[in-house]
């Protein structure tokens, strides 16, 4: 559908979600000078709660050193107000005890931190500081059903409230609601073509809780990171420190490996992992929340960047551009580094032509590295579908495998998979002349 309002404005944009992805969309925009409206088809908690909108809000989620960084320089301050709500700083690989596919990584000095904390507690920091900008204000309780369009440019955002329906004139309005997305939907009413899809479900399923110590963590690590340790046993399991002097422990596995919901069957299962580490730190704990489980759908990238035609002015970002497999906790650092990649292009080229896709460009390029790293780990594994394995993945397996053993025993290897993991470093880090060295020095069965 298509329509045409004189109303809208050049400064006036439409942000859909209120998740992570959005809010700093948002801030990038008000900082612009546009006037921001988010749309968010929940109803907002006034404190720290999980929402539905969320269903992932239970389990666990990690902030890398590059996603910290980003949003301290989006937001300067909110790291010090994350510290002050509870959410505690790891050093990695330091302050764990890991065991990758490889055998136990030792506790080099830390290189990287990740920032640990629940959900609830990272949306809440954000977004109460988010509001405080007067350009932007929030519209709950409406969901956003598609675009108005004039020209070849967006003109506004259509919504449903209720019973009734209306438009939010708009020059600009940002996708950013998440997996349920349906701007593929939105363009092909509009007259524009949907974006081509690519998909990689390796059927991950998990059981999260939190947990209190009855005594002292035992040893010097500070969290617990058992990696999916091969084929034969494709189960993982994490626990870290959060707010409020509580853990976060989650067990998982690939299809076929799913963990029980109940506690008994929840510590059997953490029993049969890799190392006794996670079923150690269960023995000393008590749970301090119900145990949940989640089966999310499958990897997807949408490429709304390849699309010949779309309309100007209409932007998506977050996980309604690109998913991943939640284990390995790249989703969030993807998105403020799309955040910034919208703001560059603002500084850069400001809203004239070409804006639209300069920015969707942007926003793939920082989605590509962490897709093809999580793509080759998950068609490791015959249950996965979709994708494409080809010759070059089993040589990058085959390499990938020898750096892994490296990384047990020497600080080069380590740090270069360190980087590459926490999206410090591109793929092609792992293949510098040092890192090809202990690979071959070191990386031997």
């Amino acid at each position: 559908m298509s329509g045409e309002d004189s109303s809208a404005t050049p400064r006036n944009a439409v942000v859909v979600g209120a998740g992570l992805a959005g809010l700093l969309a948002a801030s990038v925009l008000a900082g612009a000078d546009y006037d921001v409206t988010i749309v968010e088809r929940d109803r907002l908690p006034a404190g720290p709660d999980a929402r539905a909108g969320i269903p992932q809000a239970h389990h666990t989620h990690l902030l890398f050193e590059r996603g910290e960084t980003g949003v301290e320089e989006l937001l300067p301050g909110i790291r010090s107000e994350l510290r002050e709500a509870g959410a505690v700083s790891l050093g990695l690989p330091g302050d764990l005890e890991w065991v990758g596919p490889a055998g136990v990584i030792p506790r080099f000095p830390s290189r990287r931190t990740v920032l640990s904390c629940t959900r609830p507690v990272l949306d809440w920091t954000v977004r109460r500081r988010v509001s405080r900008d007067p350009r932007i204000s929030f519209r709950e309780g409406a969901r956003a059903i598609g675009l108005e369009t004039s020209a070849g440019a967006v003109t506004g955002l259509r919504l449903r409230c209720g019973d009734t329906s209306e438009v939010i004139p708009a020059a600009l309005v940002v996708d950013a609601s998440g997996r349920s997305s349906a701007a593929p939907a939105w363009l092909v009413d509009a007259g524009f073509p949907a974006p081509a899809e690519e998909t990689v479900d390796a059927a991950i399923a998990y059981t999260t809780g939190l947990f209190r110590r009855t005594a002292p963590v035992p040893g010097p690590a500070r969290g617990v990171y058992l990696q999916v340790s091969g084929t034969s046993l494709p189960r993982f399991g994490i626990a870290l420190p959060v707010e409020r002097d509580r853990w976060i422990v989650a067990v998982g596995g690939l299809r076929g490996h799913e963990p029980p919901t109940d506690q008994e069957g929840f510590a059997a299962f953490a029993a049969t992992l890799a190392s006794p580490a996670l079923a150690g730190f269960l023995a000393g704990a008590v749970a301090d929340s119900p145990l949940r489980g989640f089966r999310p759908p499958g990897s997807r990238r949408r490429h709304f960047d390849r699309t010949a035609r779309r309309p100007e002015g209409f932007v998506v970002v977050g996980d309604a551009v690109c998913t991943f497999n939640p284990v390995y906790g790249q989703g969030m650092t993807v998105a403020v580094r799309q955040a910034l990649a919208l703001r560059g292009v603002l500084t850069d080229h400001g809203t004239g032509p070409g804006f639209t896709r300069r920015v969707q460009r942007a926003v793939a390029a920082e989605a590509a590295g962490p897709w093809k790293i999580a793509e080759a780990e998950d068609l490791r594994h015959p249950g996965t579908r979709g994708g494409h394995r080809t010759p070059l993945h089993r040589l990058q397996h085959a390499y990938l495998d020898r750096v892994q053993r490296a990384a047990t025993a020497d600080v080069t290897a380590n740090y270069a998979l360190l980087d590459v993991l926490a999206l410090c470093a591109p793929p092609t880090r792992l293949f510098a002349p040092s890192v090809l060295f202990s690979a071959l020095r070191h990386g031997g069965r």
